[in-house]
């Protein structure tokens, strides 16, 4: 499979140098500032970069010009992480599309590879491959409220490489396989833009008979809170819904916990089929995001942080669904919600009162049925981009990893 010699490396060895990023200072009242930082929002999460939000900043001009980002620097997450999530994020930077240059924030430290050694592109898929594994918590350091990564160690890990050469056809393969993935999710974007026009044009020309609060037309519940003591004599371990779970419009059961909780609460917090699933907030997009639940596991809980709607038979809850997630649902959300800074929640109360126009129940049908057709569109595309990317992660398994390239070549 690999064509030609290979080495083992410390990391450090194939660097050019290494910096840590800067943050600066908000630009003054009509200045746009002198750099754009990129921030742990920027990392798309696959190793590339999103451009879009980066943050305008003043910084030191003699800093700009010995930390400004180069073409092929990568840039490494060195503090941040949480709960369960590492740090050691990785993301290739290609030029970006602005007049003033991009600086990474003072939470990344740049890499800046000696390209006669290493390929960048390569480089950078191969430490991504090293953040999805196990192997990525040994270079973790906890502090109080931050997790940081342990740099020296980190640099000092000793990589197996193959030839520039073959770097390159690797990078090649990979990056033919991302290509369609990209392909597949700007298809996906566009169908899902269709469906927020019909959830609009349908909703809003449905025949109303009544306006109602949902309170009127469904129970409210609340889920089950975490970090109490649950687990006791009589308990059962069942899996359960969280926020990350519950998306618009879909509710993805990729990565489904579990909690032990005493079997005389199951009833409570249960979830069937039919049943509405709202997040009460946190960021703004999360702030009444939901989508009806289709039994796919069961049993099946809540957490606390995701009403359950159940509807009576005076509404639909496919119908009621695409309501609160059109832009009267959206506006009535944002018109109650407790907000601070980026983050908006509401309570059961606020939510029992939300104001409903209900059409006849065949109005409501006609409805779901033609956007559900449309979701239809969606879930397939959905399934398409996780076929692409379970393979692109067997892939980089077979083309990447150390045992791999040991095995080919060795």
């Amino acid at each position: 499979m690999f064509k030609g010699e290979q080495k083992v490396v410390a990391l450090r060895k194939v660097l050019n140098s290494s910096f840590a990023g800067s943050w600066g200072e908000n630009p003054s009242a009509g200045n746009s500032g002198n750099a754009l930082v990129l921030r742990a929002v920027n990392l798309a999460g696959d190793g590339r970069i999103c451009y879009k939000n980066a943050a305008p900043r003043t910084i030191p001009q003699a800093e700009v010009d010995r930390k400004r980002l180069k073409h092929f620097d990568l840039i490494l997450e060195a503090s941040g992480g949480g709960p369960g999530v590492p740090v050691g994020r990785v993301a290739l930077y290609e030029d970006g599309d602005s007049e003033r240059p991009y600086i990474c924030s003072n939470f990344f430290r740049v890499l800046r590879p000696n390209q006669k050694s290493v390929y960048p592109p390569f480089l950078a898929k191969k430490l991504e491959f090293l953040y999805q594994s196990p192997d990525v918590w040994k270079y973790q350091q906890q502090t109080t409220g931050i997790v940081n990564l342990k740099l020296s160690d980190y640099l000092d890990q000793h990589l197996r490489l193959p030839s520039v050469s073959e770097q390159r056809r690797i990078s090649s393969v990979l990056d033919a396989v991302t290509a369609l993935e990209q392909k597949i999710e700007r298809e996906m974007k566009k169908q899902i833009a269709v469906r927020k026009g019909l959830v609009e044009e349908l909703i809003f020309s449905a025949r109303c008979e009544e306006v109602v609060t949902l309170g009127d037309v469904a129970k409210i519940s609340g889920g089950l809170t975490l970090g109490r003591e649950l687990a006791r004599r009589g308990s059962v371990d069942l899996p359960y819904l969280r926020v990350a779970n519950v998306q618009d419009g879909y509710i993805d059961c990729s990565d489904v916990k579990k909690i032990s909780i005493p079997a005389a609460e199951v009833e409570r917090f249960k979830v069937q089929e039919g049943d509405l699933l709202l997040t009460e907030g946190g960021d703004i997009d999360k702030l009444g995001r939901g989508a009806v639940w289709d039994g796919s596991i069961d049993p099946c809980l809540h957490q606390n942080h995701i009403f359950r709607v159940r509807c009576s038979g005076l509404i639909n809850p496919y119908y009621l669904e695409f309501y609160v997630s059109s832009s009267a649902g959206r506006s009535y959300f944002l018109s109650v919600a407790k907000q601070t800074t980026n983050l908006a929640s509401i309570n059961s109360r606020q939510l029992s009162s939300m104001p409903i126009p209900v059409p006849a129940l065949s109005e409501q049908e006609r409805v779901v049925r033609i956007i559900r057709r449309q979701n239809g569109q969606i879930s397939r595309l959905r399934q398409e981009i996780s076929k692409v990317r379970k393979m692109k992660q067997g892939l980089a398994k077979d083309l990447i990893s150390d045992e791999a390239i040991k095995g080919a070549t060795g």
